[in-house]
């Protein structure tokens, strides 16, 4: 196989009926590594047509598609809403979907949650259901954050133990997907976005932080700065904000 060639593989879900005919919905996937991409069309009165795109990132040797998951995409791809009659999907469909946009969005509401996680009581029981649904009409969130203080009183500030924490929670933001890290990480912290800034050179002066790329507000913790901030976590204040970031 040549050294840039793209592996490939595809495959179709449907429910096995006892008619003779293919069901109303029916899902396909299909390897472009690192990718996997489905589609789910649905029979309309001019034929089948897609219905609904999920890209998924799966790395160059993914494991096989599990019986677990084929189930849950075609049940999914059946209780979609939809109507009998619509255009479907097609090659310009997504041109006027922004999705950095998109993608800023998503990072933001990750981040409230976790800043709504940090203010609720770590003992609160949901007797309703087994999940949190919140939503939000308009795109425009503002996170609603208290400063963070130490023990003492003081603000976060520019010494090494803080610029680790908060390029910590810069690397956070990186990760899902924020192309504005540092602005998101001061509102996430409450801090002033410029001591972000001096945190994330900070980091990586001392080897903490990846190095971004030209042009790019990215940076992940290195070996080193996991280290640390393993060390950092100790019977600190910074424990139980760290705690709820990796979802424990």
């Amino acid at each position: 196989m040549a050294k840039n060639s793209v592996k490939r593989g595809s495959g179709v879900l449907y429910s096995t009926g006892k008619s003779s005919e293919l069901p109303k919905d029916l899902v396909t996937w299909h390897d472009n590594l690192p990718y996997r991409v489905w589609i789910h069309s649905r029979q309309t009165s001019e034929g089948y047509r897609p219905m609904s795109v999920c890209v998924q990132w799966v790395g160059k040797e993914p494991s096989p598609v599990g019986e677990l998951e084929k189930k849950l995409r075609l049940d999914t791809a059946v209780i979609s809403a939809g109507v009998d009659a619509f255009e479907g999907l097609g090659p310009t469909s997504f041109r006027n979907i922004a999705l950095g946009k998109l993608l800023e969005e998503h990072a933001r509401l990750i981040a409230s949650q976790r800043v709504e996680q940090r203010k609720k009581s770590a003992k609160r029981v949901n007797l309703v259901k087994d999940f949190t649904d919140v939503q939000y009409g308009d795109i425009a969130l503002e996170l609603k954050v208290h400063r963070l203080r130490k023990p003492d009183g003081k603000p976060l500030g520019a010494n090494k133990e803080d610029s680790l924490f908060i390029a910590y929670v810069y690397a956070e933001q990186c990760a899902n997907g924020s192309k504005m890290p540092a602005s998101l990480t001061a509102d996430v912290l409450g801090i002033d976005k410029s001591l972000v800034y001096v945190a994330v050179r900070t980091a990586r002066k001392y080897g903490w932080l990846s190095k971004s790329v030209s042009g790019t507000a990215q940076g992940s913790l290195t070996e080193s700065g996991k280290k640390e901030l393993k060390r950092l976590q100790n019977g600190s204040f910074y424990a139980e904000f760290l705690k709820v970031m990796e979802g424990r």
